[in-house]
């Protein structure tokens, strides 16, 4: 009865990640696109071994007729449909959601399990780091690193290393109580797993590739301990710098920018703003086409530098502005347009900014909706770039949330 909706929701997931033998056991978990926001996920282990018949058809409908195949949601439970047990499932145990406590319970993943000395590792995109029994699923503790994991733990030893989308190692150790050891910080977001060799502990982000070690341990190269390396002590999230992108930048395809345009109605005299601008297009395209002054708010540095050289190159550099700004600090008293690309808990965020803009002012949306505001308008763009299908949604300033 899982769900699948384009837009990011439902329950239903891909299994993005690689798979993870050990001692005869597969472990794999299952998510969807970061862009796609946080959702129930599933981590499960499988006996490879079975060799059931795994063709048989598993749902049914009220009067026990079987079920095609549907893409959207393959059994419905108010039409007296249910699904049937597969004798041939190689299933040993699933971790999901357990109780009423957030924080346990598995969410969407796009990175691999670890398994070392009996436990099994695992990040979600909602930046929790799960250590459970192999061989059970018992699940020994939890440990928030406060940001999106892209990438698979790293186990030396008894030590554990998980990078995260804020730029943060965080250490811990691989045992049934857990035990955080520091964390090493860097400049900018980390989506590949760190690696470990030859003493050296390698981390690459989205700018620079680091070789992380102790000096008074270089002379044992190769048999460093881990957890000597020099560690800080686990920074709080309200320290005064600007934090790393949160999200993975995505291009949206340049039809869909005019498309959005368009339903903005943008005019001359209007003031666009991009919120997360990437490489500039949406406010580039609002000051080529239309002569209107633009801002981005960008926290990539890289992409501020992009977007500002390609406004220049397009000729409108005296009508773009991007500015290396958090965009949730954003005014914008001043937008009589606003357009977003952003993940649905970002949208929520930036709810009560989207609330004070001027009566009249428009908010245009590539691919998500304002959670809890209906919108005005909804259009669908096919993209040239694969084919695929691009929903874009309206909603005009003052924003109210029905009752």
């Amino acid at each position: 009865d899982a769900k699948w909706f384009s837009s990011g929701g439902g329950t239903r997931n891909y299994d993005l990640a690689t798979p993870v033998l050990y001692e005869n056991r597969i472990y794999i978990t299952g998510g969807r696109h970061p862009e796609h926001g946080e959702g129930p996920g599933r981590l499960v282990c499988i006996d490879p071994t079975k060799t059931g018949d795994l063709s048989a058809d598993l749902a049914v409908d009220a009067a026990g007729e079987v079920i095609p195949h549907r893409r959207i949601q393959a059994v419905d439970p108010a039409q007296g449909e249910r699904a049937v047990a597969n004798p041939g499932s190689g299933l040993i145990w699933e971790f999901t959601e357990r109780g009423d406590d957030p924080e346990d319970a598995m969410r969407r993943s796009v990175s691999s399990v670890t398994v070392h000395k009996g436990l099994a590792v695992a990040g979600d995109i909602s930046g929790r780091i799960h250590c459970l029994d192999a061989r059970t699923g018992e699940k020994h503790w939890t440990n928030d690193s406060l940001a999106p994991i892209h990438s698979a733990p790293l186990i030396v030893d008894d030590t554990i290393y998980v990078a995260d989308e804020d730029g943060k190692l965080t250490v811990l150790r691989l045992a049934t109580e857990k035990q955080v050891l520091g964390e090493i910080s860097h400049d900018h977001s980390v989506y590949c797993g760190p690696i470990f060799a030859n003493g050296v502990l390698y981390v690459t982000t989205r700018r620079r590739l680091y070789a992380i070690r102790d000096e008074q341990h270089a002379a044992r190269a190769g048999r460093t301990a881990p957890d000597k390396i020099r560690l800080a002590a686990p920074a709080s999230r309200s320290a005064d710098r600007l934090r790393p992108p949160r999200s993975v930048f995505v291009p949206t395809p340049s039809e869909v920018v005019a498309e959005m345009l368009a339903l903005a109605d943008v005019k001359q005299a209007d003031v666009v703003y991009d919120l997360g601008s990437g490489d500039g297009r949406i406010v580039i395209a609002a000051a080529k086409r239309y002569g209107s002054r633009a801002v981005g708010y960008e926290i990539d540095t890289e992409l501020v530098e992009l977007s500002r050289d390609e406004a220049e190159l397009a000729g409108v550099g005296q009508l773009v502005t991007i500015r290396h700004e958090d965009m949730f600090t954003a005014d914008l008293s001043k937008a009589d347009v606003v357009a977003l690309y952003l993940v649905p808990k970002q949208l929520e965020a930036l709810l009560p900014q989207l609330q004070k803009l001027k009566p009249g002012s428009r908010i245009v949306s590539h691919h998500f909706q304002i959670p809890g505001i209906q919108p005005e308008k909804t259009i669908e763009v096919e993209s040239s770039d694969g084919g695929e299908d691009h929903t874009i949604y309206l909603w005009t300033a003052p924003l109210t949330k029905p009752n």
